[in-house]
């Protein structure tokens, strides 16, 4: 293997890594902030925390830590599970890449919930305030997961794993475009047409270039799955010069 295709892998695989890195990373901290939650002290202050945060605030916000109060104190022990149970499924989530623009939305709501209510909106910002608080960092945190996970899934995630495998399963059904886009191949050369049986309709299927071949041929191989599963209405036209002939030579 030649170094300029070690170096051309490389360079494609690298964003994966770096998107991949920043997850684990932050995962790696929800799972600080999850252990801290299965503390009894952390239990036994739950409260406490509310009425901290709400002291000194400036009087517009009163009602809404008033209403955090009234709801949390009489089911304390209910929030302290559910907070639990949470921080420590968002740490696990995003150490393994599940379901991750899903649990990237709901962490970011959750953060700024608990930046809202437990951290006191990061104030009061009073004289010697140094920060606005960790909750809203991680906000932000989670944002810019959502921003840069909106390209192909990273193969160091149980989601790659699990498309992978809903591909396999399902892909026999699909059209040929979904097939192929999954398979990651570019369209261009000749097309490949199959007719799949209960459907009574022509499906077309664009083949990459040879060119490309090399990089993995997923679109070969998604094309000869489909023909394997369907071999009686598969058939290849090359170009329609190559159909002409067929048909010249069948009169």
């Amino acid at each position: 293997m030649s170094h300029a295709h070690v170096r051309e892998q490389f360079s494609d695989a690298w964003p994966s890594m770096a998107r991949t890195a920043l997850r684990v990373a932050f995962g790696l901290i929800w799972v600080a902030n999850a252990a801290f939650t299965w503390t009894s002290g952390f239990a036994i202050h739950y409260v406490g925390y509310l009425h901290n945060a709400a002291h000194g605030q400036p009087g517009w916000s009163a009602w809404w830590f008033n209403l955090w109060i009234w709801l949390v104190t009489p089911n304390a022990d209910v929030f302290v599970w559910l907070t639990r149970a949470i921080e420590t499924a968002l740490a696990a989530a995003l150490l393994l890449g599940f379901a991750r623009k899903t649990i990237y939305a709901l962490g970011a709501l959750f953060s700024l919930l608990i930046w809202s209510t437990a951290e006191g909106f990061g104030g009061p910002y009073t004289v010697g305030a140094t920060n606005m608080g960790a909750g809203i960092i991680y906000v932000l945190v989670f944002i810019a997961l959502v921003a840069i996970s909106r390209t192909d899934p990273s193969p160091y995630s149980i989601d790659y794993y699990i498309e992978q495998a809903w591909a396999r399963r399902h892909g026999a059904g699909h059209d040929a475009s979904g097939v192929l886009a999954r398979s990651g191949t570019s369209v261009a050369g000749h097309r490949v047409a199959g007719v799949l049986p209960g459907r009574g309709i022509a499906q077309q299927f664009e083949r990459a270039p040879a060119d490309a071949y090399g990089r993995g041929g997923g679109g070969i191989a998604a094309v000869a799955r489909i023909r394997r599963a369907h071999p009686a209405g598969a058939r290849c036209k090359a170009s329609a010069a190559h159909c002409g002939q067929q048909r010249r030579r069948a009169h």
